[in-house]
């Protein structure tokens, strides 16, 4: 926790810390700490093919949109 008091002290001191980006972290943070929860009861109730067929889904659509990010960079 220092750390990251440490980090927002030295991005706040030079001005690139706006409201809009500490909102932002702090939706993203929330998301990530709530997912798992609401996410384990329905992973709980899928049978192992279906789970299997999410996980690769999920894979692909992931490295389909990276391929995507750096080819209009």
């Amino acid at each position: 926790m220092l750390l990251y008091t440490a980090k927002l002290a030295t991005f706040g001191q030079f001005g690139v810390l706006t409201t809009s980006l500490v909102v932002r972290g702090m939706v993203v943070g929330a998301a990530l700490m709530i997912g798992p929860f609401l996410t384990r009861t329905i992973v709980r109730r899928l049978r192992p093919h279906a789970y299997t067929l999410l996980i690769d889904t999920v894979l692909v659509a992931a490295a389909a949109r990276m391929f995507i990010a750096t080819r209009t960079v």
